[in-house]
């Protein structure tokens, strides 16, 4: 892929304070009980972990239906994975909520400022992947509706050039079912839900971040057509 990407570099990062890291104890007991929900009620059919690199930097690509995805990604990962969370999240009205700043501290989270660039978060994302850590990222930038794979924007494949990272594809299916928008919380009897984790892949320093971006957007296609058919609407 040629490199067509411009000379940018990224802002000072937009840091959080849950930024920090995390408890490890707290983030596997979590873990626990999501995968208990998700066998329990949510009906989740997780497959491909074994694909997962088990070190070394890498950048999860997911699609994006609920507020249910970051946790349930995560929930079926052995490895710790630093999650990019939009920033009024951890607000309630103007004011910073305690409670979720600190839940935030507790998992590993890079805060996302939706208002600016999202360049300071790339920067973010960045450092935590030359440390050589697992990040989360949602290239198509908001929830899916309908279940469709949206555009991705570029950011992912300019993390995955600048970094080196092996980027891990995530078809996520059927969130949307189990917390949709408009919902204050995820419903107990919803699903089924399907996550699938694709094969690592490394992009070099040369290609160009929007042909990544589609790259890794066409490899989760390829992976929800290899699959059974898609969860009903």
């Amino acid at each position: 892929m040629p490199n067509k990407t411009p000379n940018e570099t990224p802002s000072p990062p937009q840091s959080a304070p849950p930024n920090r890291p995390p408890n490890l104890a707290f983030y596997r007991t979590a873990q626990a009980v999501l995968r208990g929900l998700g066998c329990i009620w949510w009906r989740v059919h997780a497959e491909g972990m074994e694909r997962i690199p088990a070190t070394g930097p890498v950048i999860f690509a997911s699609t994006h239906e609920s507020f249910l995805d970051p946790p349930i990604v995560g929930a079926y990962v052995k490895r710790h994975i630093w999650y990019m969370a939009r920033r009024s999240l951890f607000f309630s009205g103007k004011e910073r909520s305690r409670f979720r700043t600190w839940v935030g501290s507790l998992c590993g989270m890079i805060e996302v400022d939706r208002d600016g660039t999202g360049l300071g978060a790339l920067r973010g994302a960045e450092t935590k992947l030359r440390e050589g850590n697992a990040v989360l990222i949602f290239p198509e930038g908001t929830r899916s509706e309908g279940g469709e794979v949206q555009e991705f924007r570029a950011g992912v494949g300019l993390l995955a050039k600048r970094t080196g990272a092996q980027v891990v594809p995530v078809s996520l299916d059927g969130t949307r079912r189990v917390w949709p928008r408009g919902a204050k919380v995820p419903s107990l009897r919803a699903g089924p839900v399907r996550l699938i984790y694709g094969a690592p892949v490394t992009y070099g320093e040369a290609s160009d971040a929007k042909e990544v971006s589609a790259d890794i957007r066409r490899r989760i296609l390829e992976l929800r057509l290899g699959s059974v058919a898609p969860v009903a609407t």
